[in-house]
C-alpha cells in the first residue's frame, strides 16, 4: 500500500477505535499528508474525550480541529466522514508502510543536503563522513521495540485477522497448497518466508508448483510461476490436461477425439480465474530480476505467491563456488518473501544418492547444491515415489516445518493429468 493510502486507512481506523493508540508507536512525523497529520493530532488530543463516551465522535474531532484553525467546523465534519470509506485491512501493515515512508523521506533528505554539499565545493570524504553520521542518528532506523511490543502487536494482528474472519472477509494467514491432507498438517505455505519443496526429476515438484499456484488463483489472489526449464506452452498444456481431464501426451501429441475436441473448447469459461496467474519462461533469471519482475506485476495481480522452478538453474556471481552462488540467491529469495510479505515457493532438486540407498525417502541432508536451501527454507517438502509403489501414490516427507508438525502424507499423483490432489 501506498504511503497516502495507508495514512488515510489508519486516521479511519482510529476515528472509529483510539484505543489502538496504546498499541502502535506513530506521531504527527509520521504522517506527510497535512490532513491525515491534523486530524491524527486531534484524534490523540481528543482520546479521552472519546473513550469516556465509549464510541468516536465526530464531533469531538471537528471541534478540535476548528479549535486549532485546522479546518472550518462545516467543512470539516464532511470530510472526516471520508475517512469510513477508507478502512485499511490490517492497521499494522499500514503503520509499517508509513514508518517505512518516513524513513524514505529521512534519507532522500539526508542524501540531498550531501548532493548540495558536494556541489558547492565540499570534500568528499566531509561529506560521506557526516552523511554517514546523519544516517546513524535516524530514530527509525535504529527504532527497535521490547519483545512485549513485539507480543503485543502480534496479539492485536490475531484479533484483527479474527475480527475480518467474522465479517465473512475471506483472510489468509497461510497460503494453502490445495492438497487437503498436506493442508491439514502445515496449514499451508507461511507468509514472509521461503518453503521449499525438492524431488528428483519427474517425480512431481514442477507438477507440484503449478497446482498450487492454480489453487491460490481460485482464491483469488495472485500468483507468479516463474520457470527456468519448461515454457509457458506446455504449462499451459497440463492446465488443460488438468481441467478437461483429457490425458497430457494426447494434448501434446494432438491425437484428440471429437469429443476432446469440445471439452477443449469448452475449457475457457472454467479457467478465468487463471488471469490471477502469470507463468513466465526465466532463463538465466537472477533472483533479483524475479524479484523486479515480480514488483511490476504484483499490485495488478494482488500477488501473494511466487513460484520458483527451480533452484539449482539460477545463475550465480561469476567465479563463486556454486554452493555461495546457490546461498546467495536463496538469501535474496528470502529478502523478497520478507518485504513484500507473499510465501515464495522453491522447488529444488535432490542429489542422486537418494536413489542409492536402502531408503530412498528423501532427507534433509539430500538437497542439492548448497545447505543454505535447509537453513533458509523455514518448510521443506520432500516428494518421493517409492520403486514398488503404486504408480498414484506419493510420498510428501514434511522434513523441516519451523511452524508446527513434521511427518509424510500419501497423496494421488495423476501423471496424466498433470494432477496432484
Amino acid at each position: 500500500m501506498r504511503a497516502p493510502e495507508a495514512e488515510n486507512a489508519i486516521v479511519g481506523r482510529l476515528l472509529v477505535e483510539p484505543s489502538i493508540l496504546d498499541g502502535i508507536e506513530i506521531n504527527e512525523t509520521h504522517f506527510c499528508e497535512f490532513r491525515e497529520r491534523a486530524v491524527f493530532m486531534a484524534i490523540r488530543d481528543s482520546r479521552r474525550r472519546l473513550e469516556d463516551q465509549g464510541v468516536a465522535n465526530f464531533d469531538v474531532v471537528a471541534d478540535r480541529l476548528t479549535r486549532d484553525q485546522k479546518i472550518d467546523a462545516v467543512g470539516g465534519m464532511v470530510g472526516l466522514l471520508d475517512f469510513h470509506a477508507s478502512l485499511g485491512d490490517n492497521v499494522f501493515a499500514d503503520i509499517r508502510a508509513i514508518k517505512e515512508a518516513k524513513q524514505t523521506r529521512q534519507v532522500l533528505s539526508i542524501c540531498d543536503r550531501a548532493m548540495t554539499a558536494i556541489k558547492g565545493g565540499e570534500q568528499g570524504n566531509d561529506v560521506t563522513d557526516r552523511l554517514l553520521r546523519a544516517l546513524g542518528k535516524l530514530d527509525d532506523l535504529t527504532e527497535s521495540g521490547t519483545f512485549f511490543d513485539n507480543i503485543t502487536e502480534e496479539v492485536r494482528s490475531i484479533l484483527d485477522i479474527c475480527e475480518r474472519k467474522e465479517r465473512g472477509e475471506n483472510v489468509f494467514p497461510l497460503i494453502p497448497t490445495g492438497i487437503k491432507v498436506l493442508d491439514s498438517i502445515i496449514g499451508g505455505l507461511k507468509i514472509g518466508v521461503v518453503s521449499t519443496v525438492a524431488a528428483r526429476p519427474a517425480e512431481g515438484k514442477s507438477t507440484f508448483g503449478i497446482n498450487v499456484a492454480r489453487n491460490v488463483s481460485k482464491l483469488g489472489l495472485g500468483c507468479h510461476f516463474f520457470t527456468f526449464e519448461d515454457g509457458e506452452k506446455i504449462f499451459a498444456q497440463r492446465m488443460i490436461s488438468k481441467e478437461t481431464r483429457i490425458p497430457l501426451d494426447r494434448i501434446v501429441q494432438n491425437n484428440l477425439s471429437a469429443f476432446d475436441l469440445r471439452s477443449i473448447l469448452s475449457v475457457e469459461k472454467d479457467i478465468l480465474d487463471t488471469k490471477k496467474m502469470i507463468v513466465q519462461r526465466s532463463p538465466m533469471f537472477s533472483a533479483d530480476k524475479i524479484a523486479r519482475c515480480f514488483r511490476a506485476k504484483k499490485k495488478e495481480l494482488n500477488t501473494k505467491l511466487v513460484v520458483i522452478d527451480y533452484l539449482q538453474l539460477m545463475p550465480g556471481q561469476r567465479n563463486a563456488a556454486r554452493h555461495e552462488q546457490l546461498e546467495e540467491q536463496m538469501a535474496r529469495i528470502a529478502a523478497l518473501a520478507a518485504e513484500e510479505q507473499i510465501a515464495v515457493l522453491v522447488c529444488s532438486q535432490l542429489n542422486r544418492d537418494v536413489t542409492k540407498r536402502d531408503s530412498s525417502a528423501p532427507r534433509l541432508a539430500d538437497l542439492r547444491g548448497s545447505g543454505a536451501i535447509e537453513q533458509v527454507s523455514k518448510l521443506v517438502l520432500g516428494l518421493h515415489v517409492e520403486s514398488n509403489a503404486i504408480d498414484d501414490d506419493l510420498q510428501i516427507c514434511i522434513l523441516k516445518n519451523s511452524f508446527g508438525r513434521r511427518g509424510r502424507c500419501v497423496v494421488t499423483f495423476e501423471r496424466e493429468y498433470a494432477t496432484i490432489r
